[in-house]
């Protein structure tokens, strides 16, 4: 659900890395990344890296590799604009073929007829983190801790375009 989505404390908010605490789940890292093989990849019950089926509202969403559709840094759409997200491993119905490995069903929000958004902010950098026995300054680097700096923003807003009858929501994160 959106709210368990929000909650969990996912590095970078990308939302694919949810599939990684699914049991039987074995990512794969690329060491070399080259165009078109960023993302995610990951093995579902010993099924071959590219067998993922990804369905964002029902519409395919691998790219031409087999990967995630992800950007050069790696990751996807924001969490903000994600409603559902379910890992289907083994034993899926019919309504989800294409492929052998696991299907990632998402499903993402939509407006109403009442204008609602939310913005955020998460910020993780050195200076808020505590220094362990081995960061000590040096006569090198004046610095006591390593350079750590990520800041995730970005905002999500929804509304009517015409009452009951069409909707926008659109989401920003950077």
């Amino acid at each position: 659900e959106a709210q368990s989505i929000a909650d969990l404390p996912l590095n970078g908010r990308n939302y694919i890395d949810l599939t990684l605490l699914q049991p039987g789940v074995q990512q794969q890292r690329n060491k070399t990344p080259n165009a078109g093989a960023n993302g995610t990849y990951f093995s579902s019950n010993g099924a071959p890296l590219r067998s993922n089926n990804y369905l964002l509202d029902g519409a395919p969403l691998a790219n031409m590799l087999g990967g995630t559709s992800a950007s050069v840094s790696g990751s996807t759409l924001g969490v903000e604009g994600i409603r559902e997200y379910r890992l289907v491993t083994n034993s899926f119905s019919a309504e989800y073929g294409m492929s052998m490995g696991s299907q990632m069903v998402i499903v993402s929000k939509g407006g109403t007829n009442n204008l609602h958004g939310s913005l955020f902010e998460y910020l993780r950098n050195s200076a808020l983190d505590a220094r362990n026995f081995f960061d000590y300054q040096s006569v090198a680097s004046r610095r006591r801790l390593p350079k750590f700096q990520r800041n995730n923003f970005g905002a999500a807003l929804g509304g009517p375009i015409r009452k009951d009858k069409t909707f926008y929501f659109v989401t920003y994160e950077g």
